[in-house]
């Protein structure tokens, strides 16, 4: 990979984590703290459901259902459209 490229890919990289970051931002407190927990987000390191509602005390099925509503928000129509940009 050149330079010119490997600048591209981290811009790229930049430009995605902000988008993230907006869709994020209409997620409810609880629904950012599920994703931030399961995927490592925030630099922290990835749960199972288990751990995760050990983490927020509450139970697994609470956080799967967590979880699901807000990765159907990533799914929406104008969601895809701006995060497909950067597949």
């Amino acid at each position: 990979m050149t330079e010119i490229e490997e600048i591209d890919a981290a811009i790229d990289c930049c430009l995605l984590g902000q988008q993230i970051e907006r869709v994020m931002e209409e997620l409810t407190p609880r629904q950012r703290q599920v994703l931030s927990l399961r995927y490592g987000l925030d630099g922290n390191d990835r749960h199972s459901i288990a751990e995760a509602a050990r983490a927020l005390d509450c139970s697994a099925t609470n956080i799967r259902l967590l979880e699901q509503r807000a990765l159907g928000q990533f799914r929406s129509p104008w969601h895809i459209r701006v995060l497909e940009e950067y597949l």
